[in-house]
């Protein structure tokens, strides 16, 4: 049956994803370049939940083009995430600048007219910013699980939030079309419609999953298919 879907802010829809919950900024997230060392970390870890992982999962098939850019591990999340990208999008340095300070009250600095545009929660809507986060965003693809709990309970946690329930192949996902104008804050009426890119939850292997696949590379919900389809591999500790 399908769901009806409830059009909610993107920030909601991605925090609320795999988790049921709302993590904070301050989530402690390790980050590393390889699949190796991403593998030495996981076999010496120290962490309860992830010192009992038996095996990990990668994604099969990669869109066209891209490469492997970082895998990040969020222990109290107990999410793996690999992202992937074209690298068509480089980062401005006004861009690294507010990346950098998003976290911190600039209230003090923009009196004093030190960066102004970090952390401004009511930007004036331009056609070069939404331009650089539909770039930014279709430049990325994201493949994700969690290592510890139940997927389907998991699931159901977050299941108002999931999107349309879609049938993927042989498999049963929770699809959300994500548009510009919930990338990009002030969006006049009418505009930023399209889609830049989907995001998909769904449960395999016992795990709940979460894919960002952007447009270029699926025109259709249901041709998502093959960025949802995982190798399952033993981690031989």
């Amino acid at each position: 049956m399908k769901k009806l879907f409830r059009i909610i802010p993107i920030g909601i829809i991605l925090s609320l994803v795999l988790t049921g919950c709302i993590p904070t900024e301050s989530t402690p997230t390790d980050t590393f370049q390889t699949e190796e060392e991403f593998l030495s970390y996981v076999k010496e870890s120290q962490d309860e939940a992830l010192s009992q992982v038996g095996e990990y999962y990668l994604p099969v098939n990669i869109p066209d083009g891209m490469s492997l850019n970082r895998i990040e591990v969020q222990p109290e999340r107990h999410l793996i995430t690999y992202f992937y990208n074209l690298g068509r999008y480089e980062p401005t340095i006004e861009e690294l600048a507010e990346e950098a300070t998003k976290d911190i009250d600039m209230s003090m600095f923009t009196a004093f007219q030190l960066f102004p545009s970090a952390n401004n929660k009511n930007k004036t809507y331009t056609v070069e910013r939404a331009e650089r986060a539909v770039l930014k965003e279709s430049d990325e693809y994201q493949f994700r699980w969690n290592y510890q709990g139940d997927g389907e309970e998991l699931l159901q946690k977050g299941l108002e939030y999931y999107g349309e329930e879609t049938e993927l192949g042989d498999k049963t996902g929770y699809v959300v079309p994500v548009t510009e104008r919930m990338l990009v804050s002030n969006t006049p009426e009418g505009v930023g419609l399209d889609t830049v890119f989907y995001q998909v939850v769904w449960v395999d292997d016992g795990r709940l999953f979460f894919a960002k696949v952007p447009i270029e590379f699926a025109a259709e919900p249901q041709d998502l298919a093959p960025y949802i389809q995982s190798e399952k591999k033993e981690l031989n500790r």
